[in-house]
């Protein structure tokens, strides 16, 4: 295995918030060169779509999802879509809210939704 293998991202899923900002679509960038399906998050969606289009262009793996952070429903939608393309390996078109309780790693993090009621 080479040294730049090692760093390979194939077969992950990378997850961007602030996609569209100054620094943010350079890390999307970064991912999706490395291999990952990458996600770009932002609340200003043509503005991620516009990143997103010119990183595909490249030849890169990069899909743009809206979503406000202070929102919980936008982000519980965000959340689906990402679920649902990798899942399917494709947008199935359905939507499905998380589980109480489900577990999403994220960036190598643990996280537990958490639904009131």
């Amino acid at each position: 295995m080479t040294v730049l293998e090692s760093f390979s991202l194939k077969g992950k899923v990378g997850l961007v918030t602030g996609g569209a900002g100054l620094y943010g679509w350079q890390v999307v960038q970064t991912l999706a060169e490395a291999g990952a399906k990458t996600f770009a998050a932002d609340c200003d969606i043509e503005k991620q779509e516009d990143v997103a289009k010119r990183l595909r262009t490249e030849g890169l793996d990069v899909t743009a999802v809206q979503y406000d952070q202070s929102d919980e429903e936008s982000i519980q939608a965000m959340l689906r879509e990402i679920v649902a393309q990798t899942r399917a390996g494709g947008h199935s078109g359905q939507q499905r809210r998380l589980a109480p309780d489900e577990e999403l790693v994220l960036a190598g993090e643990r996280f537990r939704t958490q639904h009131g009621g």
